[in-house]
């Protein structure tokens, strides 16, 4: 290991070359290893946090032992560095503790699995070594107790047994133990071509890597630096392929929250244990998989930014947090909304809530994977008071950045306002027109692939009005009227785009689903609630479209005030009535709005019956709904 922390005699070495090959991260790389001896180093603090790790992975090197902390307390502070960017070098990275026998082996087992977790250590990496080395003055009986603490801990968190690091001679003078012949073996032996080994050459078991050399040279580390060699290699931990996590990036204090694993491939049996913030929560320890999932539901918990992960556990068992999620848990009231809320994902992978206040202004709130910011007033703090809404706000983000955001404003005019590096706007399209179509609905945007705004509105005369926009303003055109067809609006409509098509959903006068599409003519439009055959699934609000990688889904204010949903693959499937599930307090009081975060969870806001904001999101499960501006 490194100097000031070695007590041990130093001999002048020969460096034994071997042959090298690079370890792929991956399951297969485990029986490939087998095939050669691999070449490695272990480091520390003592080298820094500048190691060319691409340098060090071309000239051979293939895995490295990095220093995670000293006894209870003194993490390594480059420990996160040298792991992140060996990794990304190809060289396969393991953690290593120097054992103090006289600290709280407890707390030193944490430390290691704390600094496991912050590089996210799963399936493919090194199993975690124990440096013994000190005995800090403590009898052989006591270091042994003190040790076997540590692994157990260790052991029972990761499901592996961590390997040993042991010079032969200072083993068997000091720990006197064969107890600890089952872990895997990392000899220290400055000593020739081949190492002699304590504990009876280790039970039988022999060594997996040998520290040969305290002075050895490798490129990209100034100075002397420890080599290391495996035979074939040192032993990687053969966890999950993955465990993946599904939740909430956000809630209200005081509300049950829900989270999801799963883990693949898809284990015969076993057991997840939830953490928060590294501590197991209570209620959601050891629970039974269902096919390789399991959920935890959370009745409250504390405000501010909380990250969740997974343990998984089997008899052989194995430990995996490399998939995390952060909620943000909040208890600031949002204000009460007007109309339907609008959502958005910026290019900076932002969730953007947009909606109408009780005071007619444009608020806005927006989240990343945490804690929601806002929400601000626009309509006072950019805009100085102009453009008063008079509908629910419409958003749309280009791939540029902007944030394009229209409305209806309270003199039936089409507004907008757009952000990009700042707001600009808001401008009064109706009037710069000077056409008579004037809106009695919020419009709806989407924008082609060849970069055409379309912009639909329920016109006041309740047809289906529209107008386009690609180097300049084109339209609007009342297609009802050309349609020649009875099929009036009672709300917005909505826009959704496939490959050749556009789609249009609207609410009918007769509180139905309707819709019209258009690839190189209008066709419909077609009433589904008739061709459902399902009366009872009427619609009381403009409809939401989304389209996912294979499905189109629908959802809309009931005539009972229900979230409802249907779906469309190969043909439609639903309705389903979601309120009636989960909770028919919470209703709707207008329009529900959705988003597909870059997390794939699908988040859908309304007002509720009382003007609240409120919010579930879907991923694998429902969660929710939340009231938040009830927090």
């Amino acid at each position: 290991m490194r100097r000031g922390l070695k007590l041990r005699v130093r001999a002048l070495l020969a460096i034994v070359a071997v042959a090298g090959s690079f370890l792929v991260l991956s399951p297969r790389s485990v029986s490939e290893a087998q095939t050669t001896n691999q070449r490695g180093i272990d480091v520390s603090s003592y080298q820094g946090p500048s190691i060319n790790w691409h340098a060090v992975a071309a000239s051979g090197i293939s895995f490295a032992y990095i220093r995670a902390g000293v006894g209870s307390s003194l993490a390594d502070v480059d420990f996160q560095t040298n792991w992140t960017r060996a990794s990304a070098a190809g060289v396969a990275p393991g953690a290593y503790l120097f054992f103090h026998p006289a600290n709280d082996p407890h707390a030193q087992a944490r430390l290691l699995i704390r600094q496991l977790q912050s590089v996210t250590f799963g399936a493919g990496y090194l199993v975690p070594a124990i440096d013994v080395e000190t005995t800090d003055g403590l009898p052989p009986s006591a270091v042994v107790a003190s040790l076997q603490t540590v692994v157990n801990d260790v052991q029972s968190t990761i499901g592996a047994l961590p390997a040993i690091y042991a010079s032969p001679s200072w083993w068997d003078g000091h720990v006197q133990s064969s107890n600890f012949t089952g872990d895997p073996l990392w000899v220290a032996c400055w000593c020739g071509s081949s190492p002699s080994l304590p504990a009876n050459n280790w039970g039988g078991q022999g060594w997996q890597a040998w520290q040969y050399t305290s002075s050895g040279s490798v490129p990209g580390i100034p100075g002397n630096v420890d080599l290391d060699m495996g035979d074939p290699g040192p032993p990687l931990f053969s966890g999950a392929t993955t465990t993946r996590m599904g939740g909430p990036a956000n809630a209200p204090s005081g509300q049950p929250v829900t989270f999801w694993a799963a883990v693949t491939p898809t284990p015969g049996g076993g057991t997840l244990t939830f953490t928060e913030n590294g501590a197991s929560i209570t209620g959601c320890k050891n629970l039974p998989l269902s096919g390789g999932q399991a959920a935890c539901r959370v009745s409250s918990m504390a405000t501010g930014t909380q990250r969740i992960a997974a343990l998984y556990s089997t008899g052989g068992g194995y430990f995996n947090s490399g998939d995390a999620v952060d909620v943000g848990i909040q208890n600031a009231a949002w204000p009460r909304m007007t109309g339907n809320p609008s959502l958005t994902v910026t290019q900076g992978a932002h969730v953007q809530a947009f909606w109408r206040g009780t005071d007619n202004h444009l608020w806005q709130a927006w989240s990343g994977n945490g804690p929601w910011s806002g929400p601000v007033d626009w309509t006072t703090t950019a805009f100085g008071g102009a453009g008063a809404l008079a509908s629910s706000p419409s958003v749309l983000t280009l791939s540029s950045g902007q944030t394009y955001v229209f409305w209806q404003g309270t003199n039936g005019d089409l507004w907008q306002a757009w952000y990009s590096n700042g707001w600009q706007g808001p401008v009064d399209w109706t009037a710069t027109w000077g056409f008579s179509g004037r809106l009695a609905s919020a419009p709806t945007l989407s924008l082609t692939p060849s970069g055409k705004l379309l912009v639909f509105w329920q016109g006041t005369d309740g047809h289906l009005w529209q107008a386009w926009y690609t180097d300049h303003w084109q339209g609007p055109v009342d297609w009802t009227a050309r349609w020649g067809t009875s099929a009036t609006l009672a709300s917005a409509p909505t826009i959704t785009l496939m490959p050749n098509q556009v789609n249009v959903f609207w609410q009918g006068g007769n509180s139905h689903l309707w819709q019209a599409w258009y690839t190189d003519h209008w066709q419909g439009p077609t009433d589904w609630t008739v061709a459902w055959g399902n009366p009872s699934a009427t619609i009381g609000s403009t409809p939401s479209v989304m389209l996912t990688s294979n499905q189109v889904l629908v959802f809309w204010q009931g005539g009972n005030g229900h979230l409802w949903q249907t779906w469309y693959s190969d043909h439609w499937q639903g309705p389903v009535d979601w309120t009636a599930q989960w909770n028919p307090s919470a209703t709707l009081g207008g329009a529900p709005s959705l988003v597909q975060d870059p997390w794939n969870r699908l988040i859908v806001f309304w007002r509720g019956g009382g003007g609240d904001a409120w919010e579930s999101d879907y991923s694998w499960g429902w969660n929710g709904p939340y009231d938040w501006s009830g927090v």
